[in-house]
């Protein structure tokens, strides 16, 4: 008789479950990423503004050009915010989803440590069963020849 899990379904959908969750988690992983490159190109906008605003101002800049730069600089320090916003946001939900995941991952192994064990306790009762078949066997044919004699 061949081994059969009495949970293989459950560990079936328990995998597939566990595999939804790392398709989440590489989802908004991905979304971190996403927002830290931004926030660090907005950055980086910003530095080039105020380096900017520094050389005209040494130089000699006009009323509305300046106005223009500082606008620039308050748009982007507020761009700035909202990117940190989002990503504190996807940041949280990362390790909600992080956690989801290593909670999954558990219900897994567990299901296959369970049938590991199961598996084993198989094989040694095929062994017993093996042995006796074996033993009998041998007490048969020893009765049989015996009678012979």
């Amino acid at each position: 008789m061949a081994f059969h899990f009495r949970f293989e379904q459950l560990m079936k959908y328990r995998k597939h479950q566990m595999e939804r969750e790392e398709y989440e988690h590489g989802r908004i992983l991905k979304q971190v990423k996403d927002l830290e490159r931004k926030y660090a190109e907005i950055e980086q906008q910003k530095s080039l503004c105020e380096e900017l605003l520094n050389e005209k101002q040494v130089q000699g800049i006009q009323a509305h050009e300046y106005l223009l730069l500082v606008e620039n600089i308050q748009g982007l320090e507020h761009k700035l915010l909202e990117v940190k916003n989002q990503l504190s946001k996807a940041l949280k939900e990362l390790e909600l989803q992080r956690e989801k995941l290593l909670e999954a991952k558990k219900k897994v192994e567990t299901l296959e440590t369970l049938k590991s064990y199961e598996f084993e306790n198989y094989k040694s009762e095929e062994r017993k069963k093996e042995r006796k078949f074996i033993d009998d066997l041998v007490v048969m044919q020893t009765s049989g020849n015996s009678y012979e004699i």
